[in-house]
């Protein structure tokens, strides 16, 4: 039937009706747009928006932009993404809201990274700890290893000295060989990288691997912990940003040592030649006639600049993602004429093929620039020799030059000054690393990846010294010395990954197989008689007398393959195996290969039904771990007999008669092919808590780590042509401690705190040092006395010496210091010198009554985080400290007593006279007869402290002006480091770290190392 005009104009007019009836309800919605973005300015797709009171709802798209309209009753929008803080905004008046969110911690599912490989913190069953990396950020220190130390529980951090660049020492879970304790450090899957190549800004992710289970993967180089950081890359989907971050700031030296004035000097150098009843010193006769004209340290020191500036730039398209970052260092050191200068350049990318393959590469380039000087050393260090020279000595005599060249019973004592600026030590150091992975899905869940790391090192050094012509002892010979260093290292590796969950169950499992090779070469070589000193002349063909050249090369290779099984059941049991079998070129046949096995346990108790009635308890793993470590850290060929050319040792006349010298060689170190690995085995007990939704966090652990067939070189009868004792397995150590973090954070509206404090605690032990047993000494001080000894029962490098029993006050209590014969046990001794004891009670004080006096073993360490942000401030306040350490004081040593013609410590002034019987400083003397500056404890200082390590306040600027001139974020902060100490030690700083003179068989000896500075800096963070 056709639609007659009736119906046709019924059906308009239905419309019309239908179409003003809705206008009333288009005027009561409102049409609100905006972004989304998280704090780093990148788009965040997915995210709910909901207004609230009604039904209307929408999510972002993937470029995080959003349009939603509003019901007239709807108020407010709330955003909400999981893993963020939810965001509720009052719309009134508003068409565009842009939003911002901010990662809620207390939520978010904690991925951390493992060797080879990442697993959910709730998944782990080792002994593994994230850093805080966000927190280092905003430290203005000269690398990132400084500002670790007290961060982590169990990690054992020291700064070697206060320079420009100073090396540190990183202990996880105390000192486990007499060889190297250093950890393994994995850098973007470069095994072996270097920590100083990092800047702290690249850093995405930064995990410490301590119990054997987490570091077996890793084998025979794990044996002292891993340390794996993984830096910033890309994501897909993300708009290019780029970053921008510097600070500018000074460093000044954190103490001065109170020294004698001149007039005060005179006063003790006449008063040791009178108790001796030597001459006096004729320039020393008149001491009120002695004035101060130079400060030395004052003179030497000076406030000093740093620097630094990184940008980047990050994003990704729909198959790729990149990474670009430099930085640009310049320190300067607080000592006149030293800096550090380092540049670095990274690149991180990864790119996809369809939906099987994936490839990318991480590639850095470090080149650094410095400028040190010697300042340790027995008398010939740059700061001995500061100290020690006389306050009445001006810095230049009239002719301009530098005040000469005095004798002192140790050596020569330079111009200090004149050390600082005339050196021209140089070191360049350039650093290649890079790895590069194609990785293919065979199926879901199963996948295959090769990979390949290139590693090249290039060290020059070089030393020019100029002629001394000052009056006293001219040094008119001029010399350089040249040296040069190769190292290229490179790893190939190939893995099967498997990774499925069914049901209840969940399986991950890693197979793999890995070949590397480490190939390196010096040349040193040295003249002297230079005609013009001019940086143009100073090169090796401008010399004219003494040409001396050394050389070497050394290789080595490692072959290994390795296995992963990770088990949950439904995510309460916990089970994880890790082995890797490694075969080293640096042993004999027979013993090159070494089997590292782990296992691991976890139960989460928090999964059990029967645990569901306790609400504030959200979380609780008990963990167990056992496994197996090795160390290779030893030269290659050692288990060869090496031999040596050199002049002129190696040199000999051939034929009777002749003087002709021809070059040989001699046997260097016998041969030992039963030379094998260091075995580590460990045990660990942990728990993990976490309590009140996730605000309060507690981590608890307890190891027992045993270290044998550790590398010694003992005492032996030299064989005829030998000049070098041969290495053996002979030494076992035990350590065993504890470690305990507690975090308690929280979110009240718009303020947020976080506090967090570790602390730890081990002891060491020697339990043996092979079927011979002979202790083995530190290196000696001032070439006599070894202040350090490693034995059987006692802690590795403890300090060695004897036990003083006050000071004789008169001649009759040195006459009643008799054994039981009624005979003298000091004889030479007089009043004012020191009283030792009879330790082993024998009647006779001789070397055997020397003890274990204490040793650099913390009895803890601890830190103090503290972070809280209110609206757009943030403060951060880190304190770290030792308690329970000592420290052999060896400047004091130099400068405690007479004997040198050296200044010495103001502490003097106290010594012991007629006058003042009661002092605890021996009397002035020239000669010593009681020889009171042998080894002892008094020496011997407590090394605790106390440092505020770091505080950092900072403000950013609201999104609103921010945006304005089209940038994401800006923030501004000041900062400060070690801006204070409590300590009871006299000298420059309590934090030693390993005295390079003798690694860990003497730690907390004070030489005289590069004093510490605090510093204090201001720096802006740009994203735009």
């Amino acid at each position: 039937m056709k639609p007659t005009c009736q119906s046709k104009y019924s059906a308009i007019i239905l419309f019309a009706i239908c179409l003003i009836m809705e206008i009333p309800l288009w005027a009561q919605q409102k049409a609100i747009q905006g972004s989304v973005k998280d704090m780093e300015g990148n788009p965040m797709p997915g995210v709910t928006i909901m207004a609230d009171g009604t039904n209307a709802g929408t999510i972002t798209n993937t470029d995080g932009k959003y349009s939603i309209n509003v019901p007239e009753k709807g108020k407010s929008l709330t955003f909400s993404f999981l893993g963020y803080i939810s965001q509720t905004l009052d719309i009134t008046g508003k068409q565009t809201i842009n939003v911002f969110l901010k990662e809620d911690l207390m939520k978010i599912e904690e991925v951390v990274v493992i060797g080879y490989g990442q697993q959910k913190k709730s998944d782990l069953s080792g002994a593994i700890v994230n850093v805080g990396v966000d927190k280092l950020e905003d430290v203005a220190s000269p690398n990132l290893v400084s500002a670790l130390g007290g961060r982590l529980a169990g990690v054992y951090v020291q700064q070697n000295g206060g320079g420009p660049n100073p090396t540190t020492s990183i202990r996880i879970r105390g000192t486990g060989t007499l060889n190297d304790n250093n950890p393994l450090i994995v850098i973007d899957d470069i095994i072996g990288a270097d920590l100083e190549s990092v800047n702290p800004s690249d850093i995405e992710t930064m995990t410490v691997l301590k119990d054997a289970s987490a570091a077996a993967i890793y084998g025979s180089r794990a044996a002292s912990g891993v340390v794996l950081i993984k830096t910033k890359r890309g994501r897909s989907g993300m708009r290019p940003t780029v970053k921008f971050d510097a600070y500018y700031g000074f460093s000044t030296r954190s103490k001065k040592l109170d020294m004698l004035s001149a007039s005060q000097l005179a006063t003790i150098y006449n008063e040791a030649s009178d108790n001796d009843n030597t001459p006096k010193l004729e320039e020393f006769a008149n001491p009120s006639a002695m004035k101060d004209v130079t400060d030395w340290q004052d003179e030497v020191f000076r406030t000093a600049s740093m620097q630094s500036y990184n940008v980047s730039l990050t994003g990704g398209g729909e198959n790729n993602n990149y990474n670009l970052g430099f930085t640009a260092q310049d320190n300067d050191g607080i000592l006149r004429n030293t800096y550090n200068k380092r540049y670095t350049l990274r690149i991180n990318s990864d790119y996809k093929l369809g939906k099987k393959f994936k490839f990318g590469e991480s590639i850095n380039l470090s080149f650094k620039q410095r400028r040190g000087v010697d300042t340790r050393g027995d008398n010939v260090g740059a700061m001995i020799q500061t100290l020690a020279y006389h306050p009445d000595v001006p810095i230049y005599n009239e002719d301009g030059t530098y005040h000469g060249v005095f004798s002192s019973n140790y050596g020569d004592l330079r111009n200090p000054v004149g050390i600082f600026e005339r050196n021209t030590q140089r070191n360049r150091f350039f650093q290649l690393e890079g790895n590069a992975y194609l990785q293919y899905e065979i199926l879901p869940g199963f996948s295959a990846k090769i990979s390949g790391s290139l590693k090249v090192i290039d060290n020059d050094t070089k030393t020019f010294s100029v002629k001394e012509p000052e009056p006293g002892k001219p040094n008119l010979v001029n010399g350089l010395t040249m040296f040069r260093a190769m190292n290229i290292g490179w790893i190939g590796e190939g893995f099967l990954y498997y990774d499925k969950s069914f049901q209840q169950h969940k399986i991950n499992a890693m197979m793999g197989f890995s070949a590397m090779k480490n190939t390196g070469e010096d040349l040193s070589a040295s003249k002297s008689g230079f005609d013009f000193e001019y940086p143009t002349f100073q090169y090796l063909n401008a010399g004219t007398l003494n040409p001396v050249c050394y050389g070497g090369y050394g290789e080595d290779g490692l072959v290994s393959g390795l296995l992963r099984l990770n088990y949950s059941y439904a995510d309460k049991y916990i089970v994880s195996l890790n082995m890797r079998a490694d075969g080293s070129s640096k042993f004999a046949k027979g013993n090159r290969w070494g089997y590292f096995p782990s296992f691991s346990a976890a139960w989460r108790m928090t999964q059990e039904k029967f645990m569901n009635h306790i609400s504030w308890l959200d979380d609780l793993k008990l963990r167990v771990s056992y496994g197996s470590l090795g160390n290779q850290s030893v030269a290659s060929y050692t288990y060869m007999a090496t031999y040596t050319t050199s002049l002129p040792d190696g040199r000999y006349t051939f034929g009777p008669g002749t003087q002709t010298l021809y070059q040989g060689y001699y046997a260097g170190v016998m041969a030992n092919p039963d030379l094998k690995w260091e075995t580590t085995t460990q045990a660990n007990v942990g728990i993990d808590a976490a309590l009140f939704k996730n605000k309060l966090l507690l981590t608890l652990d307890y190891y027992d780590k045993r270290t044998k067939d550790i590398l010694i070189n003992p005492p032996a009868l030299g064989a005829y042509g030998s000049i070098g004792n041969q290495l053996i397995n002979g030494a076992t150590v035990h350590n065993k401690g504890f470690e305990a973090t507690i975090t308690y954070r929280d979110q009240i509206r718009d303020f947020s705190y976080d506090v967090s404090f570790n602390i730890s605690s081990y002891k060491n032990k020697v339990t043996s040092l092979g079927n011979d047993a002979q202790p083995i000494y530190g290196p000696k001080f001032r070439d006599a006395y070894s202040i350090t000894r490693t034995d059987v029962g006692h802690p590795i490098g403890y300090f060695y010496g004897y036990k003083t029993n006050g000071i004789f006050k008169s001649e009759e209590e040195v006459k009643a210091y008799t054994n039981s014969k009624g005979e003298l046990y000091q004889p030479l001794a007089k009043p004012g010198d020191f009283r030792y004891a009879d330790t082993n009670n024998d009647g006779v004080l001789d070397s055997d009554d020397r003890i274990n006096l204490g040793d650099a073993v913390p009895n803890f360490c601890y830190g103090l985080n503290l972070d809280l942000e209110y609206k757009n401030f943030d403060l951060n306040v880190f304190m770290q400290g030792v308690q329970g350490t000592q420290i052999w004081n060896a400047i004091r040593y130099t400068f405690g007593f007479t004997g040198l013609k050296y200044n010495y410590f103001s502490e003097i002034m106290d010594r012991w006279t007629p006058d003042n019987v009661n002092a605890t400083v021996p009397r002035a003397t020239w000669m010593d007869p009681n020889n009171n500056k042998r080894p002892s404890d008094y020496y011997l200082e407590n090394g605790s402290y106390l440092r505020m390590k770091n505080i950092s306040l900072g403000y950013t600027i609201p999104k609103v002006l921010t945006r304005k001139i089209d940038l994401e974020k800006i923030r501004f902060y000041v900062s400060a480091q070690n801006l204070f100490t409590i300590t009871s030690y006299s000298g420059y700083d309590p934090e030693l770290g390993i005295d390079t003179i003798g690694a860990d068989l003497e730690s907390n000896v004070d030489r005289g190392q590069y004093p510490q500075s605090k510093s204090y800096s201001f720096g802006v963070n740009l994203v735009f």
